[in-house]
């Protein structure tokens, strides 16, 4: 119902035909339990539509929501190729909320009004999930494209390297901006379209600092945006910081800027943040170990604390175990706080020279149990792995480490929900997906390989698609095989 915009871009949807009907496949099985009101108005003819109960088995596809460990019948497929021929960056970020999916091409080609053309500028999709007609099924549809204001566009400033998406909010970094400074642009939907509403600078900015680096938007109580910053320097050491900003009286605020306890050049602080009202995430995959001389990736929890007398949180941002990250220990340290996810976790199990611990950091409640997801794509000499953490007893414990294969980089980059784990697998070019088993929730097993992944976007949405970029963007879904004629009743 939306008009397009009138600078669509050349990007298009190129739907896969195989898999035509599978998604129909989820949804259209639904509608048979309402055959089961009909004895309430009827009440001789009923009788003979007593057999439907046989038939209910098929809402066993709606178990794709809480996944069984039995994985046998359930397919991963290819249902969507959104493609680029504008840039070989397209789909190295992307993002989603609800039935919108935001695409980052950061090393696209910028044209003047005067037709002059600007290098690496980079730019940012907008694609909606709706029903097409000329399709018979649901797909994503590009909707709007974004692009930075014209007396703000340089050459490799790299908008789009990163993108976040809330209900009212699309967050865009920009890191190469004014000499690898960054800034971070802010954009709301008004009137059909989405709009430039803030261009968020560090005052204090340095060339290299990329600030925009990492971000994420999150609007819940309160609506805050987290930004990385890997090379900030303090001390005269380039080891990093990350900014929280949040919404007061229609602006954005600088509320609380973040440093590591242990200043050292390379730290990579801020390379991957994630914020909710209560506590931020802060990925420093290049940790530097003095003791051992070694390098440990740590990820850093913060608090943010509530009044006592008002309930209201007071963006103090604590974290209260930092000097306990160069603890010597020979497993992983889950290292709890004074209040809920208080502390940090540190990653020192068999390393070697460094393991990424931290590389991509994502966050999920399942059914209110917090979990935290952490790759770490050099452990044990670039093998890789994917470390899960499960809050419970006032700290933050070690459930599972799942292992990749020799030089694969397993870890690279990691997204999940709920019920499936996708990760990233660059050194030999695969995607891993696992789902969570059913009878135990600290458990995942691996559910598909995807062959032929070269390592970008990665995101696993709530409707248990997976999207990720490879010069293009893929949609993969999940789905139980239609019964055979011979099984039905």
């Amino acid at each position: 119902s939306e008009p397009e915009p009138e600078s669509e871009p050349e990007p298009e949807s190129e739907p896969e035909p195989e898999p035509e009907s599978e998604p129909e496949s989820e949804s259209e099985p639904e509608p048979e339990p309402e055959s089961e009101p009909e004895p309430e108005s009827e009440s001789e003819p009923e009788p003979e539509s007593e057999p439907e109960p046989e038939s209910e088995p098929e809402p066993e596809s709606e178990t794709l929501s809480i996944i069984d460990f039995d994985t046998s019948n359930i397919y991963f497929d290819n249902t969507q190729t959104i493609s680029s021929s504008l840039s070989t960056t397209f789909g190295n970020s992307v993002d989603v909320y609800e039935n919108y999916l935001v695409i980052g091409s950061y090393t696209e080609n910028y044209k003047l009004l005067n037709g002059e053309t600007t290098n690496i500028v980079g730019s940012v999709y907008i694609y909606e999930y709706i029903y097409v007609v000329e399709e018979l099924k649901s797909m994503w549809v590009q909707k709007y494209k974004i692009v930075p204001p014209e007396n703000d566009v340089e050459e490799s400033m790299k908008f789009g390297f990163n993108v976040s998406i809330s209900k009212n909010f699309i967050v865009v970094g920009s890191p190469g901006k004014s000499d690898n400074s960054g800034v971070v642009y802010v954009y709301t939907y008004n009137d059909n379209s989405y709009e430039l509403d803030t261009v968020i600078k560090d005052d204090n900015s340095e060339s290299g600092d990329e600030f925009g680096t990492a971000i994420d938007v999150y609007e819940g109580i309160n609506s805050y945006i987290i930004i990385g910053a890997p090379y900030k320097t303090k001390d005269n050491k380039k080891c990093g910081a990350a900014f929280i900003y949040k919404y007061i009286t229609n602006q954005w605020s600088n509320v609380k800027l973040l440093y590591p306890h242990l200043k050292i050049d390379n730290l990579l602080f801020g390379n991957s943040v994630i914020i909710r009202d209560d506590f931020a995430l802060v990925g420093a995959p290049f940790k530097f170990q003095e003791k051992k001389y070694t390098y440990r990736g740590h990820v850093y929890i913060y608090n943010n604390t509530k009044d006592t007398n008002t309930n209201e949180y007071t963006d103090d941002w604590i974290n209260n175990h930092e000097n306990s990250i160069d603890a010597d220990d020979s497993d992983i340290l889950a290292i709890s706080g004074d209040a809920i996810r208080g502390g940090g976790i540190n990653f020192n199990e068999n390393i070697s020279i460094f393991d990424g611990f931290g590389n991509s950091i994502i966050y999920n409640d399942y059914r209110y149990d917090p979990y935290i997801f952490v790759g770490a794509p050099n452990y044990e000499n670039n093998k890789g792995a994917v470390v899960l953490f499960k809050f419970e007893g006032g700290k933050w414990n070690k459930k599972q480490l799942i292992e990749g294969e020799t030089d694969s980089l397993f870890g690279s980059t990691i997204s999940g929900n709920d019920n499936y784990l996708a990760v990233s697998s660059p050194g030999n070019n695969k995607l891993y997906i696992y789902v969570r088993k059913q009878d135990d929730p600290n458990e995942w097993v691996k559910l598909k390989e995807i062959e032929n992944y070269s390592e970008n976007g990665l995101i696993v949405t709530n409707n248990d698609v997976i999207l990720l970029g490879n010069n293009s963007v893929f949609e993969y879904k999940t789905y139980e095989p239609e019964p055979s004629p011979e099984s039905e009743p």
